[in-house]
């Protein structure tokens, strides 16, 4: 198994890791700091390694990785994903213990992944800490929150603390280092330039961030008065990336995908305000 470390995150990746190849998992991981999207990167990281046995960092996404990476996994599931929402209630904690008890449909490692999960009220904390005092084999809790401190210490206590290192989101860390200038101006064949003849696994990290960058688009831009043309769009750059990294895989031509990648883009993503956040 290997594990797809996060840009910006190494050491919280390599902890990670390293406990997969000693076969010393917990059954419960709080991890802290960084950024939302980070610890999203960070727990799909996770799930891919516990159940893609073909997965290689440096390669393109396995059909199972994609179904991990697109959340559409049966037996990885999240709670919490709208950042508008001010808790996260019982009746939602109660029906992923369900589908805990339950066996899995596919994966060898269920992973219950619950996003700012200091937003728990008391309730579901509690209904929580009975399946973590007595997990269900073969699977994996992981806490994403913004503050620990107000989780139960009893919950604390049973699990294994990832801190993250602060910072900016993956992509925007990675545009910042590369391209100060950002892509504001659309210059996607200047983005793509360097890496036409990049070591595979360095190119595959670039997309990787691209994707998780538009998603954190579409999530918190959802709702807002620009409208459904904008939400089409990143969809469709998300999905013009997946078919790149297909493409990569197949071993195309590394140059032409990412220059036919890069014109596609601009036809698709034509206003700035596209890639604001």
């Amino acid at each position: 198994m290997s594990f797809a470390s996060v840009f910006g995150q190494e050491e919280a990746s390599k902890i990670l890791q390293k406990q997969i190849e000693n076969k010393r998992l917990a059954h419960t991981y709080l991890f802290t700091g960084g950024t939302a999207a980070a610890q999203d990167s960070l727990a799909m990281s996770l799930a891919c390694a516990l159940n893609d046995p073909d997965a290689k960092p440096e390669a393109a996404l396995t059909p199972i990785s994609k179904r991990i990476r697109e959340k559409n996994h049966p037996d990885i599931k999240w709670v919490g994903e709208d950042p508008k929402a001010r808790s996260i209630k019982i009746d939602e904690i109660r029906t992923l213990l369900g589908i805990a008890a339950m066996s899995p449909f596919e994966a060898r490692w269920k992973v219950f992944i619950i996003c700012r999960a200091e937003r728990m009220t008391l309730d579901a904390q509690n209904v929580l800490l009975k399946t973590l005092e007595e997990p269900p084999a073969n699977s994996v809790f992981c806490l994403l929150v913004e503050s620990k401190d107000a989780l139960l210490e009893t919950i604390r206590s049973r699990s294994f603390e990832v801190r993250l290192k602060p910072g900016l989101d993956p992509m925007q860390a990675d545009l910042e280092s590369l391209r100060p200038q950002g892509l504001g101006e659309y210059r996607w064949d200047d983005f793509f330039e360097e890496y036409q003849t990049a070591a595979k696994d360095q190119l595959s990290k670039l997309l990787d961030q691209l994707m998780f960058y538009f998603r954190k688009l579409l999530v918190e831009r959802a709702g807002q008065p620009e409208g459904a043309a904008y939400e089409t769009a990143r969809l469709e750059a998300i999905d013009l990336i997946y078919e790149t990294k297909d493409a990569l895989d197949a071993n195309a031509n590394q140059k032409l995908a990412l220059t036919r990648l890069a014109v596609r883009l601009k036809r698709t993503l034509p206003n700035p305000d596209m890639l604001k956040v």
